[in-house]
């Protein structure tokens, strides 16, 4: 196609219709022909390419075709989308480079959680208004109308993630502060009934990667990210593997390193792998995608009657269970890599240490001779105490 003049005009124009834009018809802002050629290709290379937030933006008039040709040119499109992008451009290009990695009942949650906070702030630019004074609004605004505290954590979280893609594109060059309200701490974990029960109906190829994470207390990320040479074996004197050690990349900690102990069973179960599959140095454990993992998950909990489990519960089912056995706070803040010793509190309940107190009193009671008095006290107060 060809550039077309106006009538009563010198400039030549663009006219297309883009099934994801509609029909455009629009000034090239030139009377040269050979310039308006080069315009016009620059601009269809860009539906080829599917830049669909700068075409938007080129037929809406927020850009120039002479602009857009000379960002192409000097490789400055990013920069100049960061300009003009819409929130909820912004939010369709989060929510497709998302859909890989996650359900579709999670994305679901992010695209009806991104839909209020758009709805709140209208027409936008994502710059304007993925801001800490607009997010903090949206936040009032949302518990104002009635919205369950736990909903607009979820919603605040949707807009957090949305804002690191925003960062790593470059649209917004500062992160938004974001203060998701409080709301009551929910341990979700699986008793060891459970565990059978559910690994019973999970397929075979998933079971180490979910064992690792209900043993270890890791998160799945770092499970999935785990290679061969993050693994250190500790070893029996004649060679059988009595555990090993797994070192994270974690800047909470001064070496920026985070060691996570690994259970016997589980060791000998991950060196078996990775001999029987000749894995190495950079070699991951598991390679399974992530949404195949959640789909073969959904299955197994609705199978083994319990729903509303997720695999982060595994990481609560090791604090747990550990808690249960004994294992001092800290360490348990440890083998978890949290940062403030508070995080970890929220297990204390399951520890006897925490939660038989009545021993400890009677320990001191024995030491002041209060089981050693007998009958009952009548104790008298004044109407002015």
């Amino acid at each position: 196609m060809t550039p077309i003049r106006r009538r009563n005009s010198p400039n030549w124009y663009i006219k297309r219709r883009w099934p994801e834009i509609g029909r455009v018809e629009r000034s090239l802002g030139t009377s040269k022909k050979a310039l308006a050629r080069r315009l016009e290709s620059a601009l269809d290379e860009l539906h080829e390419l599917r830049r669909l937030p700068i075409l938007r933006a080129f037929a809406n008039g927020r850009l120039t075709a002479m602009e857009i040709h000379e960002a192409k040119q000097t490789d400055r499109l990013d920069r100049l989308l960061a300009e003009v992008i819409t929130l909820h451009e912004a939010i369709e290009i989060f929510l497709r480079v998302k859909a890989p990695d996650i359900t579709e009942a999670t994305l679901g949650r992010y695209r009806t959680s991104l839909g209020h906070f758009s709805a709140f702030c209208g027409p936008a630019l994502v710059h304007d208004v993925l801001v800490s004074e607009t997010v903090a609004e949206f936040k009032a605004a949302r518990l104002a109308a009635g919205q369950a505290r736990g909903t607009v954590r979820f919603e605040l979280a949707a807009v957090s993630l949305l804002a690191s893609e925003a960062i790593g594109r470059g649209w917004i060059s500062e992160r938004p502060k974001i203060k998701r309200p409080k709301t009551p701490k929910r341990i979700n974990y699986y008793e060891p009934d459970q565990l059978a029960l559910y690994m019973a109906h999970l397929p075979p190829k998933y079971r180490l990667q979910v064992e690792v994470m209900f043993r270890t207390g890791m998160r799945l990320g770092e499970v999935e990210s785990l290679t061969v040479n993050r693994l250190r074996f500790r070893r029996h004197s004649d060679g059988r593997i009595r555990g090993a050690r797994v070192l994270l990349d974690d800047s909470k900690t001064e070496e920026g390193v985070r060691r996570v102990f690994v259970p016997r069973s589980v060791a000998r179960l991950m060196y078996a792998r990775i001999t029987e599959s000749g894995l190495t140095g950079h070699d991951r454990l598991f390679t399974s995608h992530r949404r195949a993992l959640h789909h073969a998950h959904s299955k197994a909990v609705a199978n083994a009657g319990l729903p509303h489990h997720t695999l982060h519960d595994f990481r609560h089912t090791a604090a747990v269970l550990l808690a249960r056995e004994g294992m001092p706070i800290p360490l348990i803040q440890r083998q978890l890599g949290h940062k403030r010793i508070e995080t970890t509190m929220v297990y204390a309940e399951f520890h006897p240490a925490y939660g038989d107190v009545e021993r400890y009193f009677d320990k001191v009671d024995s030491h002041l001779g209060g089981d050693n008095r007998g009958g009952s006290v009548d104790v008298a107060v004044s109407q002015d105490a």
